[in-house]
This record gives C-alpha cells, structure tokens and sequence, in this order.
C-alpha cells in the first residue's frame, strides 16, 4: 500500500475528479458498450423469451461446444470479470444446475448429495431457476430507486421471495442489468476492505454491502464499476491484518521500526525454521511438541493456540499482509510484511523475525477502540471500530512519521556515490542556472514543499517538480542509473534526486522534498551555498538558448542568461552565448526564450529566421560531393503545424529528448512571416526520397508463422533468428496477442492524451498513438533512405490467440508481397495516420495519402493451435503467410540424458525427462489426443548444465506446468486412463501429492512400467 497522502483522500470529490482522466474516462466508454451487449445478449427480455433446450444452451454450462452461456459470460468471460468483479472459484454447483462432462448427465443439488437429471427434467429446473431470477430482477425494477442501507436491506427481502440471494452468480447478473445500483466487489473481505477505506461502517449483509459501495459512487457522480477500478488501482486488492504482541511496554518496537522488521518471542523452542515440512511450510504437530515440551505452564488447548499463532506467523505471505504492532491496547505502528521467515542468532528476546516495510508510525501511541487479542502473539483483527481506525490512521490522517522518508533505502538506491555526484555537478548541462538554483535552493533551505521553495525561488510550483523530473532525466541519461518503479510499472524518475514524505498541517504544501545524502555531501564539498541561485532563478534575466550551429553541422544547447533584453528589436537585440555574440537573423539562428523575453513574437517561443541558411547548406553540400540529407531533421518536427500555431511543451521535450526547455515555455509558436520560408528550406533541400523497393535480400520469409505444439521452441527459434537476421543491424519489436487485443493496439488510434495548454495548465489534447506495426513500419522507412538498407522486423507472439481478421483490418491487404517483398496492394491512409507520418518521415501529408509494406519489413509470429479458446484464422488470412512446422521432437537431442530422481522410499526411480515426456507422449497418442496437445522438449525448462537435474526444483515445475496442463488441458477428459487407478484423478491436489509420493507411478501402467523394466535392466531407472 502507498502510504502517499496525494493518492490517500479517497473522498467523492477526489473520485469524481480522477473518474475525468483519460483512462478512467475510456473505460467509462469501454463498459457502457459491454453492458449493451450484455443486456441484448441476456437482458431479462431476452430470457423471458427462452424455452427448451434453447433455455439450458443460453443460459447454463451445457453439452455443447458453444461456451457463450449466461454462467460461462458471468464467471469466466475475461472482459466481465476484469471490468465487473470475479465470481470464479468453487464448482459447478453453485449456479444450481449444469451439465457433468464426465457424467454426460444435467445434474443439480449439491457437490455433496448430487442429483442427476434427464433432459426433461434439466428443461423443468432451468425454467424455474429462470423465472425466480427474473422475479427478483423485477423487485428491483419495482423499487424504482435506492437511497439508503434501510432500502437495500428491504430490497434483499423482496427479492428472497423468489430467489436465494446470496449466490454470487444471481448478484453478477443483477449488477450487469442494474449496473448503477450494486458495486462489482463480491468477496466480502474485499467489500471490507473497500468500506473501511472509504470510512464506511460495513453492513452484515453482503448485498448491502454492495448497495453502501454503491450509494458512496452516487456521490461521486461515476458509475461503482469505476469507483472500483480506481480504487483498485491506487489502494489495491485485501491484504489481512495481523495484530503483533511488543512486549512489555512496547519495549522491542524501537528496534523494530528502524531496523524494519517484526518478531515473536518463543524462543525456548529455538528458531522457527528447524519446524518446517518438506513443502517449507510450519508443522503444527512438531511446534505443539515442542512447546509442550518446553513450557510447564502450557496444557495442550494453551499449546494448541500458541502453535496457531506461530504457524500463521511462519507461513502468512509477504507483501499479501499487513502488521499492526500494539501494545496492550495501544497502537504503535502498521506496516507491510515483506520478507519471509528468518533467525536473528544474536537477539535475546526475539528470535525469529520477517521483514516489514512501516507505512504508519504516529509520535504517540494511538489508542485503539477495543482490546483485540489479549493474551496472544499473532492474530489476526477483525474488530470494524479498530478496523476503520486503522484505515483512517493509514489513509485519512494527515500525521506521518517524523523520520520516515520514502522511498527507503532499502526500497530504491540510484547508485550515484558522492564522487560520481561531483563529477556530474562540474557538467555545465547538469550545474545550469535552473537547475542549480533548483538545488541550491533546496540545500540552503533544507527540506520543503514545492510551495515554499517556489515563494523564495520565483517560480512556481509545478516549475518545482517539472525542474526536479527533467534533471532526474538528465542524471538518468548520462549514468544509466536504476529508476524507481510505480506500481504501474512506469519509472519515478525524482528520487535519484530526493527523498520525500507527505507535509503536515503547518506547512504549504502537500509533499516535501529533501535532497538525498550522497547528492547533499556532494553539494556541500563544491560549494554550492555561494552558488547566486536568486539572480539565476529570475525569468526576467533566464532563456534557454537551443541554437544551429551551421559551423559544425550541429545543435548547440546553452544555459545563459540574457544580458541585453530591452527593445525588442529584431535586428539589434543580442544574446551572449559561451562568449559569442549572436544576433536573431544571424548564422545561429534558432532560440527558445523564457515567458519575458522581448522578441517581437507574442508569447513564449520559438524565433526563427532561416533567410541565411540556405547559402550555407547549399556550401555543405558542395563539399561533400552530394546531397546532405541530415541537416534540418529536427525542423521536420515543427513546420508542418498551422501558421502561429501552439506545440505543447510536452511534444516539444518528446521531439527532442536530448534538450533541456525552459519550465516557463508552455509552448512553442512559429512566426508565421518564417513559416512558409523555413518550410520551403526543408522540403526543398534534397532528403532522399522513401523507398519501398530497397534491394534488401536475405535468407528468410518476411512473413512467416511458426508453428507446432507447447514446448516445441518456437519463441526460441524465432530468437535464434532475428539474431542472424539483425546481425548487421536494423530493429525489431515483440508483441504477445491475446483476446482484448485491437486494431487500435496494433497498429495505432487517435486517443486523448494529457498535455498542457498555453498558459501552463494541464489539458487534454488529442493525437494519433502508433502501435508497434505502425512503429516498425516508421523505422523501416526512415531506413529506406539510407544508401545501405537494413531490416525491420516485428514478432507476434501467439498470433492466434486474437481475433486476426479484427486485429489487422485493412493491414490484411499489405501482407500479399510482390516479388521484390512489397506489398503488392496498398491501402488508403487514413487522416491521422497520414499526418502522423508526416511527421515522424520529414514530409507533407500529402505525401503518404498510400500505405504500402517495404521489403525491409518483415513480420514473424509463432501459433500454438493447443491452446484454448484461440480464434480461427480464415484460408485468405493463412495463405499470405509462410508456415514452418515444428514436430513434437524438435530439439529433443538438447535434453537427452538429462536425469532426476521422482519419487519417495519404494516408488523412487532416476528418470529421464526425455523419456518421461514421450511415454506420456505415446499414452495421449493411444488415447487419440491430437499432436498439437502433446508435449514439446522444452515445454519444461531443464536449465541445468549437468546429466543430473534438481529433484525439487523439478518436482515443483512438473507439478506446476505438466500436471496442470494436462490435468486441466490436454488430458482433461482422460484423466482415468492417464493417471494411475488408485490416485484419486477428481482432485488436482490429490494428484500432485501422489506424484510428490510416488513419482512416475502416479501415472497410468502404460507409462511407469516402461521405468520398471529400465529400471530391471539398467539398475539405474532409465
């Protein structure tokens, strides 16, 4: 959990205000079109409407192959239970009625007294169930609204007259169909979980539960269904809280807190870890033992409980569990479990610890609403009062550590000594007049919020952060340094430079920051205090000067401070740059200029004035004997925006990374008196034209699909490949099909995207966003224009396993190559696509009204036809592809002679993998499973460098990837024949634990006795 009160309001306003950004407003979008068609596939008119075996097709797991059933969409469609909770889990029971595959019967009751029926009579019992679901839907219509907890209460009662409530499949449909009126959290820890952040008291009862869940997202103003995906993306799912004994007096917590981690005493016992099973789980039997053993005091129901205690302390999962450390009745501090189980060798006290990361330790102890756990260790708190207190201290309260600074050490660490922070300082790009009166400021003021530094340093605030972030980058850029990561798997690039922690009531501001010790020390050694930050901080004086330098062929970038800004006379105002003298006009010629320059231009940007260049690029090119293509080909970026038109400065920092734009420049604007003259310099001076048709030959097929079964290697041939395929250069992209992937993923679509407006403000704006064809196929024809061409290629993983024909549209049509590799049918380029080539290929819109494939673009993909639920390709889409096969045994020979002993006491045997694989191979043949659903050498890694494989690390992986896979996959309707008759082939569990025992005999005759008679005749099992 982020412990960041920025993200810790949770109040309606807050939701309300976050349901507006660009995602969440997708998403809004994504699920309004979901529940259409789910209301037109299931809606209550479209079953009112249902009879006979059509009834039990449409709605129930039935015998058909069709799985677009009602209980099939509300428990495992990917796209319902990712945007309208999860049901999953459990068995078939619960949606009271089903058809048994093993059985071949309909059968309802229960998993303990099953009762089967014939086709009639399923006919009669899907009826009912039917007409009680929509009674009670319609109790629901009949309310006409709900306002209170007392409403949802009478609500539940109303429709318990027709149908049992608390089966959660009957709560999924009535939210699909009255999606405003319930929340998408089922399990009830979950709805806990939600209620307690939101400082909600939650109800007993589980549908109203989801109605406070639901009147809170009224409130807001946005659906539950996106009041629960924010939530979930920035609080996350349940975690446990474990109340933790702290000895007398909250002696040990000291020691705790700053050494991070928690322990419990016992230590008569020894250490923790000599009280594990095979599986490296506690063993309660051996912990009562011994404690029974070892405290006189203890009677076998004391012994019992502590065990419990100890056992939930040993096995409880990090970073899946929260601890509250309490003394007696007092609350000392909560955090995170995040380390397993270990021994302190030199500790008196307290023996066995694990580590926790302390999100909340207030000044004084907070007193809890009531003693939970007396007398005991480790248990876990379920109280509502002292719960809500918990969550309000962790996400309302605005008290936080006074020392806790994050992110922690231990969290993240760039790596940046004092020495490397003193060489970076001594760069002029990195010691500029921003950014070091940035962090001047900061080491003479000490740690402060964004608002106080920028009272004192002129600026304002977001400058603070914007400032902070780009150096950070900078530091990034030039050392390579680790970033810390979000949850979100995106970089925070600030705490190479800072630590920080939420400010309390006194202070203006939300965050404070202070400078990191390696940096602080560095600081101080050059001396930083006499740095005249206040005169360099002063936008009055400040520009960035970017500049092209027609002497060297080359960007100059400088800091510099303006000396002469008064007329703003275009032919006489001068800018003193690293001791020269440069006039607007003159051969440097391009500026970008702080918010209070004079510079005959409205607002903030850019002054161009190209009329001197061309003689200059004309000269270049004389020299070199040939058209010099390089020169301008940052200008592509900026002339083909409208005349005085904006380009926001996130645009401007995303076209040139390696440049530094002042914080003050919204945007940049492009006179329109140089616009047409800077225009006819670029697209006049001889780049090279695109080619389709480069000439490029090699060895393989540019389209190409490799194929077989699992663990045949595919993904690693086609590794392999592009290797020798890139050896000379050139580029490649990977992506992974699955079913929610889209055109607009694929190839690219015009979206909202977050920018800023011209006064600084944050906006919206939107823009075409490639995908990784539309990527790939960018940097194929930029390369096109090189005299030596190289390839490009893209790889599709599991390119099956999305709707194709969907996927590519109307890229279909470039897959039909000509025999020079291009495609012999172009399409038609819509708007955006045209204007977004434009602008990545240095050329008009106009220019690229056609798309067309180069032959320096090649497409691979590798498809696995096991799989379930893949889509099918048509003969059209098939045929523009070269297919290779790779039979069940390719590449065996790598894992030939690769042996590990299965199995325990008289069941142990040495087996070969290889062997093992093809007699389960030659059982699911003589079964009359297809080729495609056997099992490929490499479907399990052998990573091993010797004959000798670990026997657990193999163990687990068998259990995990073969069993599973056949167990619920290849051999799911064999079981019986496969397995041996005396292991228990109804429960997956049963299964692993017969193989952890017995090894290879957990399988049928047919299989182990071919390691019997190895064994009989080798004496070694294989």
């Amino acid at each position: 959990m982020d412990n960041e009160k920025a993200i810790a309001c949770l109040s309606a306003e807050w939701f309300r205000q976050k349901a507006q950004e660009p995602e969440y407003a997708a998403f809004d979008v994504q699920i309004r079109a979901q529940l259409a068609w789910f209301e037109r596939e299931y809606g209550i008119e479209t079953l009112k409407a249902l009879s006979g075996k059509n009834l039990l097709n449409k709605m129930f797991y039935n015998d058909t192959a069709e799985k677009e059933n009602l209980c099939y969409t509300l428990e495992m469609n990917p796209d319902i239970r990712a945007n309208f909770g999860s049901i999953s889990g459990g068995s078939a029971f619960k949606f009271a009625l089903f058809f048994h595959s093993q059985k071949q019967k309909w059968v309802t009751g229960s998993s303990t007294k099953p009762i089967e029926l014939s086709e009639e009579e399923a006919i009669r019992r899907g009826t009912e169930i039917r007409d009680n679901l929509i009674a009670g839907a319609e109790e629901i219509a009949a309310f006409h609204e709900l306002r209170s907890e007392a409403d949802y209460d009478e609500l539940k009662k109303r429709i318990e007259k027709h149908i049992r409530i608390d089966s959660l499949w009957i709560l999924k449909y009535y939210e699909m169909i009255y999606p405003t009126y319930f929340a998408t959290a089922y399990n009830e820890n979950h709805q806990r979980h939600m209620l307690y952040a939101l400082q909600i008291q939650p109800a007993d009862n589980q549908l109203v539960r989801m109605g406070q869940l639901a009147l809170f997202s009224k409130k807001c103003g946005i659906w539950p269904a996106i009041m629960g995906r924010i939530f979930s993306d920035r609080v996350g799912w349940y975690k446990p809280f474990y109340r933790i004994g702290t000895g007398q007096d909250g002696e040990c917590f000291p020691d705790w807190h700053a050494k991070n981690y928690c322990a419990l005493g016992f230590n008569k016992i020894g250490k923790f870890t000599d009280y594990l099973n095979e599986k490296g789980k506690a063993d309660k039997d051996k912990i009562i033992s011994a404690l029974l053993e070892r405290y006189d005091s203890y009677n076998k129901s004391t012994a019992s409980r502590k065990a419990n205690e100890i056992v939930s302390f040993i096995d409880t999962p990090a970073d899946e569990t929260m601890i509250v450390a309490m003394n007696g009745q007092k609350m000392l501090g909560i955090g995170l479990l995040t380390g397993e189980l270990y021994s302190e060798n030199n500790a008196d006290d307290y023996l066995n610890r694990r580590k926790v990361k302390w999100l909340y330790v207030p000044a004084q102890p907070v007193m809890m609403p009531l003693f939970e756990g007396r007398q005991t260790s480790f248990v876990s708190m379920s109280d509502d009062k002292n719960m809500m207190l918990v969550y309000r201290l962790l996400y309302h309260e605005d008290e936080v550590p006074g020392d806790l600074w994050w992110p922690e050490a231990c969290d993240y660490d760039p790596g940046i000594s004092k020495e490397r922070w003193i060489e970076l300082l001594r760069r002029e790009d990195v010691l500029g007049p921003v950014w070091g009166g940035l962090l001047a400021a900061f080491y003479i003021y000490g740690p402060a919020t964004c608002s106080e530094i920028g009272n004192i340093y002129h600026k304002k605030p977001y400058s603070i952060s914007g400032n902070a972030t780009q150096l950070a980058k900078k530091i990034q850029t030039i050392t390579q340094c680790s970033t810390y990561l979000r949850e979100s798997g995106e970089n925070r690039y600030w705490p190479i430079l800072f630590q920080g922690k939420s400010a309390d009531k006194t202070q203006q501001g939300s965050f404070i920051w202070k400078l990191r010790a390696e940096l602080y020390d560095a600081l101080t050694e050059i001396g930083i205090e006499n740095y005249d930050w206040d005169n360099n901080s002063d936008p009055q004086k400040t520009a960035w000067l970017l500049m092209w330098n027609p002497n060297s062929w080359k960007w100059d970038n400088y800091h510099q401070r303006i000396d002469s800004i008064n007329s703003g006379n275009k032919e006489t105002d001068t800018w003193s740059c690293a001791n020269k003298q440069a006039k607007v006009g003159d051969r440097f010629y391009l500026a970008v200029c702080g918010r209070d320059v004079k510079s005959g231009i409205v607002g903030s940007g850019i002054i161009v004035n190209p009329t001197q260049m061309r003689p200059h690029w004309d000269e270049q090119k004389k020299k070199e004997g040939k058209q010099y293509r390089s020169v301008g080909v940052e200008f592509d970026k900026l002339v083909d925006y409208e005349k005085n038109g904006i380009l926001p400065i996130e645009t401007l920092q995303s076209k040139f990374p390696n440049q530094v734009w002042s914080s003050q420049t919204s945007g940049i604007r492009i006179s329109a008196e140089y616009v047409d003259e800077l225009s006819a310099l670029w697209y006049g001076s001889g780049i090279n034209a695109i080619r389709y048709s480069t000439g490029y030959t090699g060895a393989f097929s540019r389209n190409r699909i490799v194929f077989g079964a699992p663990g045949t290697g595919k993904s690693f041939r086609l590794n392999l490949e592009k290797d020798i395929l890139l050896a000379k250069g050139g580029g490649f992209e990977r992506v992974t099909f699955h079913p929610d992937y889209t055109y607009a993923h694929f190839v690219g679509t015009y979206k909202p995207v977050p920018c800023m407006d011209e006064n600084g403000n944050h906006a919206i704006t939107y823009k075409y966003v490639p995908g990784p064809f539309m990527r790939t196929y960018v940097k194929a024809l930029r390369n096109s224009r090189e005299e030596t061409p190289l390839p490009f290629l893209m790889i599709i993983e599991e390119i099956n396993r999305a709707n194709v024909a969907a996927v590519f549209g109307d890229i279909f049509q470039l897959l039909d190559r000509d025999d020079d590799g291009t495609s012999m049918y172009p399409i038609q380029a819509s708007e955006d696509m045209k204007q977004y080539l434009s602008e990545e290929l240095c050329g008009k819109a106009s220019d690229f009204e056609e798309i067309k494939l180069p032959d320096n673009m090649f497409l691979w993909a590798t498809m696995n036809s096991a799989d379930q639920g893949v889509f099918p390709m048509d003969t059209a889409f098939k045929r523009r592809w070269d297919f290779s096969y790779l039979n069940i045994n390719s590449g065996e020979d790598e894992i030939k002679g690769k042996k590990v002993v299965l199995g325990m006491g008289q069941y142990q045997h040495a087996v070969e993998w290889n062997r093992l694989r093809r007699a389960i191979n030659d059982k699911l043949s003589s079964l009359r499973i297809n080729e495609d659903k056997l099992l490929g050498p490499f479907f399990l890694k052998v990573s091993s460098e010797d004959q000798e494989i670990d026997s657990k690390a193999f163990s687990d992986a068998f259990k995990n990837k073969v069993l599973m896979y056949l167990y619920e996959d290849a051999a799911k309707q064999k079981r019986a024949s496969l397995f041996a008759e005396s292991v228990d082939s109804t429960k997956f569990s049963s299964v692993c634990e017969a193989f952890d025992e017995r090894g290879v005999e957990v399988f049928c005759s047919d299989i182990s006795n071919r390691f019997r008679v190895a064994e009989m005749l080798s004496g070694d099992g294989v």
